[in-house]
């Protein structure tokens, strides 16, 4: 949380810091999303995701999801406040893929309505290949695909 100098706090520089106490406080969502920030740095990290182009693959408007790759990554988000949708067709390459990281996990404050013991198994669809998602609104969900 940071309240930068304005004119709704009168000019004040008291809050104009980040307040590291509130992700330590294990009652609060900041901690849960401090850990979510941790997974995904790891993720990025272990996977060499900065090695790769980022690769559009679905920005849907109307829907609100937003797809792309990094290297074996798939990265699938879901910006609606409202709409879960089963069955969800994100185009990919051929392979096997599975759940390495969302954030309806619980252990970032998520309801866990993503199963992560589910495989995914690209199909062809219209002449490509896509896997068939269940995207939870206001969620993201890190598909691997298996070499």
């Amino acid at each position: 949380w940071i309240d930068f100098p304005r004119v709704g706090n009168n000019w004040s520089y008291q809050h104009a810091r980040r307040q590291w106490s509130l992700a330590d406080n294990k009652d609060l969502k900041y901690h849960a999303l401090n850990e979510f920030d941790k997974a995904m740095v790891h993720l990025i990290t272990e996977e060499h995701c900065l090695q790769s182009d980022v690769k559009l693959i679905l920005q849907n408007e109307g829907d609100q999801v937003l797809a792309f790759s990094r290297g074996n990554c798939l990265f699938v988000f879901n910006f609606s406040p409202a709409k879960s949708y089963a069955d969800y067709g994100i185009e990919c390459p051929s392979g096997d893929y599975k759940i390495i990281l969302d954030t309806d996990d619980p252990n970032f404050a998520g309801f866990g309505n993503v199963d992560h013991s589910m495989a995914y198994t690209s199909r062809p669809q219209g002449g490509k290949t896509s896997v068939r998602l269940y995207l939870p609104s206001r969620t993201a969900v890190v598909l691997k695909r298996n070499s």
